[in-house]
């Protein structure tokens, strides 16, 4: 009689032991989804749609942190980018060209950027690029951006003929930044000098200096 009591309690114990493990291993499963779906959450609340790039809210935060950090270099460059006649495109092509436009200049961006380089889509057309090292060490690789952008047009989808590219060009504004101050400063800069770019024919960099915001035509720039 006792050894088939010890038999039965040995099995339910065995039995509850199980049912504890299979509650563990679906605690674990919903856990790991539920941790997905928050990453897929902070991905679209800390990405651009569209393109991928970072939103504007999370890139000032982001870049906030790492100085907190000490994860930046002292020196650093900020290069504010805009399309050119992009809602020339949208109106005679239609967004749908508009938005390939959009992805394809932030690919490019991206490719182009150094280690510890970030990237964000501002809003509409406009990106800015944060670079580690100086604005005289990156004059040449921002020129360099310039012109990989403007050298390969943007593929087009199905719905127009077998090879049709579109010719993307960009007009960019740089300026160096010391990364132990707030970055509004040298933004606004980039950004004046950005529409220096557009009223000097577009297609070009305009730089400035690290120190004083001086407009600096860029020698650089192609014909």
């Amino acid at each position: 009689m006792k050894t088939t009591t010890n038999q039965q309690l040995t099995t339910t114990i065995s039995t509850l032991i199980n049912q504890i493990k299979e509650e563990n291993l679906a605690y674990k499963s919903q856990v790991e989804v539920l941790r997905k779906q928050v990453d897929q959450w902070r991905v679209r609340a800390e990405r651009d749609f569209l393109t991928g790039c970072l939103r504007r809210e999370a890139f000032l935060n982001l870049i906030e942190t790492r100085s907190q950090f000490g994860h930046l270099e002292s020196d650093m460059t900020v290069v504010v980018v805009d399309i050119d006649h992009f809602k020339l495109v949208n109106d005679k092509h239609g967004h749908h060209v508009g938005d390939l436009a959009l992805r394809h200049t932030a690919q490019i961006l991206q490719q182009s950027l150094p280690k510890g380089g970030l990237l964000s889509r501002m809003g509409g057309e406009e990106f800015c690029m944060v670079i580690p090292g100086s604005l005289e060490t990156n004059r040449r690789m921002i020129e360099g951006i310039r012109q990989k952008l403007a050298n390969n047009p943007c593929p087009l989808d199905d719905s127009f003929a077998n090879g049709a590219k579109l010719f993307i060009t960009a007009s960019f504004g740089a300026c160096g930044w010391d990364s132990s101050t707030p970055i509004l400063k040298p933004m606004i800069a980039a950004d004046a000098l950005l529409y220096d770019a557009k009223n000097s024919g577009r297609n070009c960099v305009c730089f400035a200096d690290s120190h004083k915001f001086r407009k600096l035509q860029s020698p650089l720039k192609a014909a």
